[in-house]
């Protein structure tokens, strides 16, 4: 059982407050990325809506795009039932 030097304590007691500090600045550095989490956090709360209508925001010349493919695709089968009807008029009064 030999005894420490009191040089070694002391170089403990050195090394252990060096270790309380480190912890200390990690765990203000940790205190400051939660802090900062927060807002981002309620944003995360936001209606059920809300993320729909960013969406409807974003992609607004796709919808319109959309929109007016399936308008064509509506005007294109309205005319081919004019040419059937205007052909099967047409049989009729021959």
């Amino acid at each position: 059982t030999t005894a420490r030097p009191a040089a070694s304590v002391s170089q403990i007691n050195a090394e252990s407050q060096q270790a309380i500090e480190k912890a200390e600045r990690m765990h203000a550095e940790l205190s400051e990325m939660i802090a900062a989490r927060k807002p981002s956090s309620t944003a995360e709360k936001e209606s059920f809506g809300a993320g729909f209508l960013k969406f409807l925001k974003a992609s607004k010349p796709q919808i319109f795009n959309i929109f007016f493919a399936f308008v064509c695709v509506l005007l294109a089968y309205q005319i081919h039932g004019m040419r059937a009807g205007i052909k099967k008029l047409l049989t009729q009064q021959e």
